[in-house]
């Protein structure tokens, strides 16, 4: 799991590949205002690359992150944040000469049918990289993305510094285990604490997950409530998990 803090705190986590890079794209700012949304996809695409880069897997994702940053970023005003995470690339070759490579994008506050409509205009386009040229053939893309309202107690009591690390990481252990090797990415809001319950928070997360339906990761972060989630630090017990699909 990667931890990155922008104010916001955002977990990715990648399902397990032959070799993964990922880029990000921030503003540079230290933002303290919460977010409102986080697009989010995971998409298989069938590429094929001039001159053929399948030999090596660790090239070919470096060369086919570097040509897709572009035309994804330029696609988006700076935002705050911003991810191409590339986590699969299969040696063998489809029928049609073309291989298949696994990635995740997810820009924050923007609409997902944004993100969508645009991934979807680039079947049929060859962009550069440094190494190759790339050619997308076909696209799928499969993801869902739920909002949750926490409210949670921590046993043993935990301080806010404590909890804002520990809470998003006992969310992203419970994704992790359920969704074994699907990508996923969570934003989170800052922690609000309790005034009169200390050891009390309330959290708000974006939580996008490859590769499953809205169905059933809403069911599964619904089922948090009533149930303890386990942390580095703490236990936290779920007693509202307030979740709606995006």
């Amino acid at each position: 799991m990667l931890f990155s803090n922008f104010a916001t705190l955002l977990v990715f986590g990648i399902g397990v590949g032959t070799a993964s890079a990922g880029v990000q794209r921030t503003n540079g700012l230290a933002r303290q205002e919460a977010i409102s949304g986080l697009a989010y996809t995971a998409c298989q695409f069938a590429m094929s690359s001039n001159p053929d880069l399948s030999d090596n897997s660790n090239v070919a994702i470096g060369d086919f992150l570097d040509a897709t940053a572009s035309i994804f970023f330029n696609n988006f005003p700076p935002q705050d944040f911003e991810l191409i995470e590339v986590f699969d690339f299969d040696t063998t070759h489809n029928d049609d000469g073309t291989n298949n490579i696994t990635a995740a994008f997810a820009v924050e506050d923007a609409p997902e049918a944004d993100l969508t409509s645009l991934l979807n205009t680039w079947v049929g386009l060859t962009v550069n990289g440094t190494e190759a040229n790339w050619t997308f053939a076909a696209i799928t893309c499969q993801a869902a993305v739920v909002t949750c309202n926490l409210a949670v107690s921590s046993n043993p009591v935990s301080n806010e510094t404590i909890a804002d690390i520990d809470l998003p990481s006992a969310e992203s252990n419970s994704i992790a285990n359920q969704f074994v090797d699907a990508p996923f990415l969570i934003g989170f809001n800052p922690i609000v604490p309790d005034p009169n319950l200390e050891g009390n928070y309330n959290i708000t997360s974006f939580i996008g997950v490859g590769d499953v339906t809205d169905k059933e990761l809403l069911s599964f972060v619904s089922s948090w409530e009533g149930t303890t989630l386990s942390g580095q630090e703490a236990q936290w017990s779920v007693e509202v998990a307030d979740c709606a699909g995006a």
